[in-house]
């Protein structure tokens, strides 16, 4: 191992040991450690968004045919309206005094608009995404699998399931108490047993969700454990404590 890989391997092992004392307290090492983290992985995307988009797909195009697509110089003021406002913030950031006014208002408030647009782009591929990749096929599936009576009983069972669960999470989401108001009690007792239903298979749902994410995030707690050993290791902190360790345990 180089002294380029030596240091970033104790960089590493410094920020992470950094953001694992917050355990013993909130302390200016361990917001130094979060700091330190943050301001790398801004760093980075910021020169992966230079490297992979702006770059290649604005300023070289723009140097290029500087009197071709009109819209690529809408996006580069954008962009310099974004970084400008982004500027001005960074600088009044913690002065005292009233709220700017004059042309650093204004800049502030032109600056709203490229964020506003992405926030838009963003949304509506989320959206988009969330509509044709998940809600529309589940949809689709719940519609076409149906009920199959001459099936076997564990694939009928599973089709009645998937019936109740899906129509009752639907029902449980959009129908409020004031609806059931004046319908007669049977209906009542059906809708709201249906509603039940659907409670439930909701919460199993989120119940699910959270047990991923909590495993999710204890294989990642096991992986930064595995990831300072192996530091400690390139770098000679391991076995200097385990010298340690031999000598008071000798002594």
């Amino acid at each position: 191992m180089d002294s380029l890989e030596l240091a970033g391997v104790w960089t590493g092992l410094a920020i992470s040991l950094l953001i694992f004392s917050m355990a013993l307290g909130d302390h200016w090492l361990a917001r130094l450690g979060q700091h330190l983290l943050v301001g790398a992985v801004m760093g980075y995307a910021a020169l992966m968004a230079w490297q992979q988009v702006l770059l290649p797909g604005l300023v070289l195009p723009l140097l290029a045919n500087p009197a071709g697509d009109p819209m690529l110089w809408v996006a580069a003021a954008l962009v310099l309206l974004l970084l400008a406002a982004a500027l001005e913030r960074l600088l009044a950031m913690g002065a005292p005094g009233p709220l700017p006014g004059g042309w650093r208002l204004v800049l502030r408030r032109l600056g709203q608009l490229p964020v506003m647009l992405m926030l838009g782009v963003g949304l509506a591929v989320l959206l988009v995404g969330a509509l044709q990749g998940t809600l529309f096929p589940q949809l689709l599936y719940t519609v076409r699998t149906g009920v199959e009576w001459n099936a076997a009983l564990a694939d009928m069972i599973a089709g009645v399931a998937l019936l109740l669960i899906t129509t009752g999470a639907l029902v449980a989401f959009t129908v409020q108490p004031h609806h059931l108001a004046g319908q007669p009690r049977l209906l009542q007792r059906l809708i709201n047993s249906w509603i039940w239903i659907g409670r439930r298979a909701i919460w199993l749902a989120m119940g699910v969700l959270f047990a991923r994410l909590a495993a999710s995030r204890i294989s990642l707690l096991a992986a930064e454990f595995i990831y300072l050993r192996q530091a400690m290791e390139q770098t000679g902190l391991w076995g200097f404590l385990q010298s340690i360790g031999r000598g008071g345990a000798g002594g």
